[in-house]
């Protein structure tokens, strides 16, 4: 018998074992199917309150992928914000959230919750509405004022702005023993305005009324912002805020008792030693208050800037609670410093305005200043010490280059700094002060001048990596930046060429560096 040819065997067996497999096979649209989502899957869905049911119901029932054909209708219907407002009022953001959660139905689904979240986070934050509720605080009805109160407190952050310009006008004064309930049933959201208004406000009444809020929220750190009005503010600010404090710490601290807690708090600040609440790029959200307006408004600074500028206002309080004391006047001075330069800029010159840091630092003199300028120093405020090289360059004269012994002066350790920018700074004011006689540490002042007098004015960067390669992938990465890379595959280049040049403005360095290792050219370049 012949055989058959070769083709056509190929083509028997390949039908054979796809006729096999699907003998074997059921479709999927064969598939039994539960009971219950046939039932769903029969239910009128027309409106686009229909179809939302529909799709939650089969998600519920774990038949999700059955859901598809509504989800397209929804997204295809074009709805509008009223429309989106209704569907989240009558169904609820939890079955929403299970919807964003179905993998059955993504990305489609999580894109329709999110679109219908994101329409009724929008009208629960409309101007108007909130305006609204806070007028019902004023309802002869008990129910409607709860429901506005909580309506308010659902809202967050955008009903506590609005809540504390009402609380900021006398004719709205019948309604203030609720706008004071609602705030303090806000939680967190409510806490950077609030505390905005009673660091900046200069409205006793209202002053009052945010001391109270705050002090019946028992919430941690605010204990030493309640101090200054407690010992400093007067009438009902001042009565508000001895309440809240003997509410939270309970009794009244001396005035010994508060300036060690005001020193406390504004040394942790200046430390970035306090807890702030942060966001994922480690940004904090600063409030302010203007008086004329009623208006409260954020800003966001880093975490670091935002425990600056809680410290320079703290150490205000702190010299008003013991205005004799030497230490606490210090304090203020390094924290006005500190935060003028980081407004500013650490390359720009302090403000010369009236109670500028730098009006303070003339009044205290070259002998303060130079205790400031060693205590920010050994505490690692480079704006500070920045700022006090700055004020003794026109203040001072030569006996601040004069150390004790061998220990060289608060200046020339500061000629010394890792700091390019502090180390400059000092170099200059040291060659203003023109000293006569011989010092402590005098050496490194023509060392610094043969290193500025070094640079070429251009961005430099060193990279250390043993496959030159990566290092030349890297520089050229770098040229779109405006920099100059050096590339180098051993580690003493790396070191060499970074402490040579003033323009290097960082380096790139690989784990696998050798001659010497990574963990030597580290501890070389610090």
């Amino acid at each position: 018998m012949r055989r058959a040819p070769r083709d056509i065997r190929l083509a028997l067996a390949v039908w054979f074992v796809i006729g096999t497999a699907s003998a074997h096979a059921q479709p999927a649209s064969d598939a039994p199917v539960d009971p219950a989502i046939e039932a769903v899957l029969a239910l009128r869905t027309t409106t686009p309150a229909e179809q939302l049911r529909g799709v939650l119901l089969l998600v519920d029932l774990g038949g999700a992928e059955h859901a598809k054909p509504l989800v397209a209708q929804l997204a295809a219907a074009d709805l509008s914000q009223e429309q989106m407002v209704a569907l989240v009022d009558k169904f609820g953001p939890a079955a929403l959230m299970r919807l964003a959660r179905s993998e059955s139905l993504a990305p489609e689904g999580l894109a329709l919750a999110d679109a219908l979240l994101e329409a009724a986070s929008r009208a629960a934050r409309d101007p108007q509405r909130l305006a609204a509720l806070s007028a019902q605080l004023a309802d002869p009805s008990p129910y409607a004022r709860q429901a506005a109160v909580g309506g308010l407190a659902a809202v967050g952050v955008d009903a506590a702005v609005v809540c504390l310009a009402a609380l900021a006008d006398p004719q709205k004064e019948v309604i203030h023993a609720n706008l004071r309930r609602t705030l303090t049933a806000m939680g967190a959201p409510a806490r950077g305005p609030l505390l905005g208004v009673l660091l900046e406000t200069n409205n006793d009444g209202l002053k009052a009324q945010v001391i109270d809020i705050v002090g019946r929220r028992r919430a941690d750190g605010v204990a030493a912002f309640l101090v200054g009005p407690a010992f400093t503010s007067t009438g009902a600010g001042r009565a508000a805020a001895e309440r809240a404090l003997v509410r939270l710490v309970g009794r009244m601290p001396t005035d010994a008792e508060a300036g060690k807690l005001l020193e406390r708090e504004v040394r942790g600040y200046l430390a970035s030693s306090r807890p702030l609440r942060s966001d994922y790029e480690d940004q904090v959200e600063l409030w302010h208050w203007d008086d004329a307006t009623a208006v409260c408004t954020p800003h966001k600074v880093s975490a670091v800037d935002a425990g600056v500028f809680l410290a320079e206002r703290l150490s205000r309080d702190l010299v008003a609670v013991a205005p004799e004391n030497d230490s606490y006047l210090r304090l203020r001075l390094t924290c006005l410093l500190q935060a003028d330069k980081t407004r500013v800029g650490m390359d720009r010159p302090l403000g010369r305005g009236a109670n500028s840091a730098y009006q303070l630092a003339t009044r205290m003199g070259s002998g303060e200043v130079n205790r400031v300028l060693a205590e920010a120093l050994d505490a690692g405020h480079l704006g500070a010490a920045l700022g006090a090289v700055e004020v003794l360059a026109d203040i001072g004269d030569e006996r601040l280059v004069e150390g004790r012994g061998i220990a060289p002066a608060a200046l020339v350790r500061a000629a010394g700094h890792g700091d390019r920018r502090l180390r400059f700074s000092a170099t200059a004011a040291i060659m203003k002060l023109h000293p006569s006689r011989p010092y402590a540490g005098s050496s490194r002042v023509a060392e610094n001048l043969a290193y500025f007098a070094a640079t070429r004015g251009a961005l430099r960067v060193v990279i250390g990596t043993p496959r030159l390669e990566d290092g030349q992938n890297l520089a050229g990465m770098l040229v779109p930046l405006g920099m100059e890379a050096e590339v180098f595959v051993r580690g003493k280049g790396v070191v060499r060429a970074a402490m040579a040049s003033a323009d290097v403005e960082f380096v790139l360095l690989s784990m696998a560096i050798d001659r010497p290792a990574v963990r030597e050219v580290l501890y070389q370049l610090r």
